[in-house]
């Protein structure tokens, strides 16, 4: 991960980029490489907000994650 990426953004905001970039879907394991240990606090956050959902060890981008996402992989 590039260092600005990991300076400027939340682990939730990374792992929206990340998601972003991988097309709105991502396995479990890909999106804790890019991220590291934290994935589980990214994760319930996104949850929370709404803007990610688990399904079977995947996760996916909601609607509102997708906006944020294209914004975020726009700016990095």
């Amino acid at each position: 991960m590039p260092e600005l990426e990991k300076e400027l953004l939340t682990t939730t905001g990374r792992l929206l980029l990340f998601l972003g970039r991988s097309g709105g879907l991502a396995t479990f394991t890909e999106a804790r490489k890019f991220i590291g240990s934290q994935i589980y606090y990214a994760l319930k956050q996104a949850a929370t907000l709404g803007l990610v959902v688990e399904e079977e060890r995947k996760i996916k981008l909601t609607e509102k994650g997708k906006i944020l996402a294209e914004c975020l992989t726009k700016c990095f």
